[in-house]
């Protein structure tokens, strides 16, 4: 062998060009063999962020430095992210990516509906006359939710359940009417989720003007009962209609009977205004009401 082979070959060896030399290790030399993202799982509210952590690391678990990590959502819709931070778009579940040396790592964010951090109520009106027309109650109002995040924007589709401090003095229905009934001032709360708004509403049962009863006049054997209904009415002949909201005022109401012997009797069991007749006769019941003072007779002559 000359000694320019020889030569030649002690190059190539001390090159590491030969066969035997040494391989490149997994994730190219100490590099990037996958990424951990943390947290792995998290939720996050329509509105709101929540920060994911991307770290390359190599194949012995070793964070791996100097790494370009892009980021990427699975449904833009439900979820944004930029440079880890998610942004809560709509209610699902979506996959965030973080990407780096040619490896991916994921996470699972759940986005849910925003929060109510406030509720906010308002009235068409708050001083309401406990009165009904036909039967038509007119002493309402119409009270509105506003439900808010902690970020002041208006919320929708949530459930809201409405109650009275005093159901005497105001009912509200599931839709928030409000419904005047006695005298006094109660409070409507609406509630969703955990947090609550309140609005007062004030209900007066209007001064009576005017007082009747039905039949003026009435005949019942025996044995039988007489049943009066008896009518009070505002100034402008609305008929007032107080707690109960039938046409019997037990509270402001007293009755007096003017007979001839035993004629009638009370009759409590007929659950209103009703007069037994006890014997053949005459008799005049009166009814006054106490809040005015004002009067009106009615006759039942009780026949064999």
């Amino acid at each position: 062998m000359t000694s320019v082979a020889v030569l030649g070959a002690a190059s190539l060896a001390a090159c590491g060009g030969g066969s035997d030399g040494p391989t490149a290790p997994p994730g190219g030399g100490g590099g990037v063999a996958s990424v951990a993202v943390s947290p792995s799982t998290a939720t996050v509210a329509i509105g709101a962020t929540t920060t994911l952590t991307a770290t390359p690391v190599d194949a012995s678990g070793n964070a791996v430095s100097g790494q370009t990590v892009t980021w990427s959502t699975g449904d833009a819709t439900i979820a944004t992210v930029s440079g880890g931070v998610v942004t809560g778009k709509a209610a699902g579940t979506v996959t965030i990516t973080a990407a780096a040396g040619g490896y991916q790592g994921q996470a699972t964010i759940t986005v849910s509906p925003a929060a109510v951090a406030s509720v906010t109520l308002a009235a068409n009106q708050t001083r309401l006359l406990a009165f009904m027309v036909d039967s038509v109650h007119l002493g309402t109002a119409t009270v509105t939710a506003t439900l808010k995040d902690a970020g002041g924007n208006v919320l929708t589709g949530r459930t809201v359940t409405w109650a009275s401090s005093d159901t005497n003095v105001v009912q509200v229905s599931t839709s928030g009417v409000v419904q005047a009934i006695g005298n006094g001032t109660a409070t409507i709360t609406a509630t969703s989720g955990a947090v609550s708004g309140t609005i007062q509403i004030t209900s007066a049962i209007p001064a009576v003007a005017h007082i009747s009863a039905a039949p003026v006049y009435d005949t019942v054997h025996v044995g039988q009962t007489a049943t009066l209904v008896v009518h009070l009415y505002d100034t402008s002949m609305n008929e007032i209609v107080p707690v109960s909201h039938g046409r019997a005022y037990p509270t402001t109401i007293s009755t007096t009977i003017a007979q001839t012997g035993d004629v009638i009797s009370a009759d409590p069991a007929s659950g209103g205004y009703g007069f037994r007749g006890d014997s053949p006769g005459d008799a005049v019941v009166t009814f006054t009401d106490l809040s005015s003072s004002l009067g009106f007779r009615v006759k039942i002559t009780v026949i064999p």
